[in-house]
């Protein structure tokens, strides 16, 4: 079987974007990672996808193999328009990797023309208080330090210590509890990806000064639930069942309840999109694709 994922780059007025087009036919999906991961999170579920639609997954600014001359937060998001007329999408549904990125855009999706939006492994259900303390818990600021002792986020070296570091990374990765399930080669493409040359060796991307804009920016709110309010196109959201409580699932059930445009389903997996079942996440994905193109 021949693999139907391609690497593709279109150039912009701010530089040349990464992106995988994971073939197919039918309407278009636009895949998003969250900051300090990259467009490979996706291809278990755009796989999938391809045997019913056009996913594509790019790799946003200062991130895997997308090179821009401003690396920059307000570069961030600001180029989506032009990178999806470019790459030749027509009202894509739009699929981000957690709700990280909801603070820098806000309803701004409607730019690209998006029937709607699905978010995968939203970090909390609750609102006010209580998300904001959940955000600065796991990703604020005060706790880059601690993912990257974990996740060598900021690691540079020699042309001779890239291999090393990337067998030490994929060990780890695949040792991991969210990593579940996830394949080998999956988490040893990820890595690879966030991988770039430099004049002396290599470094990991993104740099620190970008994830450092991005999470000051997130971390001002608003937080979990409230990120929502301010939506008008659909969204549904799909969380891991592996790691949901009870009271989580009241939570989300009777928010989806409130509004005719929101719906949230449990399905198995973790956090990252490629923890997640391909199979049932794909078919969640079809089922909003529907529902969009007949404007429910």
């Amino acid at each position: 079987m021949i693999d139907p994922m391609r690497d593709v780059h279109v150039d912009t007025p701010s530089g040349r974007y990464a992106a995988i087009d994971f073939g197919g036919e039918g309407p278009d999906v636009l895949l998003l990672h969250q900051i300090a991961s990259n467009a490979q999170v996706w291809a278990p579920l755009g796989v999938a996808l391809a045997e019913f639609a056009h996913p594509v997954a790019i790799d946003l600014c200062g991130h895997g193999r997308t090179r821009v001359g401003e690396e920059s937060l307000e570069r961030l998001l600001r180029d989506l328009p032009a990178v999806v007329e470019a790459l030749g999408l027509h009202r894509p549904l739009v699929i981000i990797e957690n709700e990280e990125l909801l603070p820098l855009v806000g309803d701004g999706f409607a730019t690209v023309d998006a029937c709607g939006l699905l978010v995968v492994g939203p970090s909390s259900s609750k609102r006010g208080e209580a998300a904001e303390n959940e955000y600065q818990e796991i990703l604020g600021i005060d706790s880059i330090d601690v993912w990257d002792a974990r996740n060598s986020m900021f690691m540079t070296g020699t042309p001779e210590e890239r291999q090393a570091f990337i067998d030490r990374r994929t060990s780890a990765a695949v040792a991991d509890w969210v990593n579940e399930g996830v394949p080998q080669e999956q988490l040893r493409r990820y890595i690879e990806r966030q991988i770039r040359d430099t004049e002396d060796g290599w470094e990991r991307v993104p740099r620190r000064p970008l994830v450092e804009q991005t999470l000051e920016r997130v971390g001002r709110g608003p937080f979990g639930l409230d990120l929502y309010d301010g939506i008008s196109i659909p969204v549904w959201v799909a969380v891991g069942a592996q790691d949901v409580t009870d009271a989580e699932v009241d939570e989300l059930s009777a928010w989806a309840g409130e509004h005719d445009l929101r719906r949230a389903a449990f399905l198995p997996g973790y956090g990252p999109p490629d923890s997640f079942e391909a199979e049932p996440l794909a078919l969640y994905v079809r089922d909003m694709l529907t529902a969009t193109a007949v404007g429910a």
